[in-house]
């Protein structure tokens, strides 16, 4: 494994342990009484990452070093959510903030060590979108199998804890002489505001997938834990995949394809929800895959236009985090 290996496993670690709780969101809704519980848990740890990724990330003078220890305090926050009881909603609030700061210092830092090299950002955006996809899948698969929230936060720990030795014996390569080096010399305009705007719209939709979404449609089925993680799953793995498929597609290409995606799958997704059975979960989860697509694309086009300018990265980035919070809160608030 070399350096870029490693920043690589570490992105996708954080991304896939990020979603484990996914699939027991509404376990610990019941627990804890109150429909808030699961926009609370999300929105905490999305603003966690946020100030991860401002005022952690930014001043990192030793990137490799830090990036592990971000993996190590992921590691523990995650223990911490695991032995934690389903109603201790105090408890579980504190464990989501620690790993959200882990998680967007990580995810920063990573960003990048990768974005200099050709298809950087394509890189980012699936390691990012597909490591949570999978870990969703990974939480759905162990709750049908008869796995509750801790076992599956435990195991979880335990694998992100392999990652962190693994990119602590193999270091993610890096240029350690000055910030100005992750800059491109082409680089100097200004960033367009539809970037982070961009980034913005495109994480909100993949947050209502993770927190919302999962069990509304898990319960058209009799809220099969499996269903919620599969909703959650599906739409961030397309969000990932559709990087990895069409990098090549850019620009008004991007545009029109991302905006005809966004069209149809919310259209099969709301056409699923109005079924309310096991073909209109079904159809939801589709819908929800084809507007992940869509936001993949939008999200990957923003990040290409931060460029390799540490500082725009971030800005993109903690827009897209933004996206993660406000979002979920505004659909609880609505629906509560």
């Amino acid at each position: 494994m070399n350096g870029r290996t490693s920043a690589i496993a570490a992105l996708v670690g954080v991304s896939a342990f990020s979603a484990l709780p996914s699939a027991f969101y509404q376990d610990i809704a019941d627990a804890t009484g109150t429909p808030w519980s699961t926009a609370l848990l999300f929105s905490a740890h999305g603003a966690a990452a946020i100030v991860g990724m401002v005022l952690i990330a930014p001043r990192v003078s030793r990137p490799a070093r830090i990036l592990v220890g971000m993996l190590a305090l992921d590691v523990a926050g995650g223990v911490l959510m695991a032995f934690a009881a389903p109603g201790s909603l105090g408890l579980l609030l504190a464990a989501r903030v620690v790993c959200g700061l882990a998680l967007g210092a990580a995810t920063s830092i990573a960003t990048a060590l990768l974005v200099r090299a050709s298809g950087g950002a394509v890189v980012v955006t699936a390691g990012i979108f597909g490591g949570v996809g999978a870990g969703a899948i990974a939480a759905g698969l162990l709750a049908a199998a008869g796995a509750g929230a801790a076992l599956t936060l435990a195991l979880g720990a335990g694998a992100l804890a392999v990652v962190a030795v693994i990119c602590g014996l193999v270091p993610a390569a890096v240029d350690t002489s000055s910030p100005a080096s992750l800059t491109l010399a082409s680089g100097g305009s200004a960033m367009s505001p539809v970037a982070p705007l961009g980034a913005f719209g495109a994480n909100g939709v993949l947050a209502l997938f993770t927190s919302l979404v999962p069990a509304q449609v898990a319960r058209l089925v009799g809220g099969a834990g499996l269903v919620a993680g599969l909703t959650a799953g599906v739409a961030m793995l397309a969000a990932g995949l559709s990087r990895l498929a069409l990098h090549r597609v850019r620009g008004v290409a991007a545009v029109a394809l991302a905006a005809g995606a966004a069209v149809a799958g919310a259209a099969m997704f709301l056409g699923g929800l109005v079924l309310g059975d096991a073909f209109g979960a079904a159809s939801a989860i589709a819908g929800g895959a084809i507007l992940g697509a869509a936001a993949g694309l939008v999200y990957d086009g923003a990040l290409r236009g931060a460029g390799q300018r540490r500082r725009a990265i971030g800005v993109v980035q903690g827009a897209g985090q933004a996206g993660f919070v406000v979002p979920p809160l505004i659909a609880t608030a609505v629906i509560a």
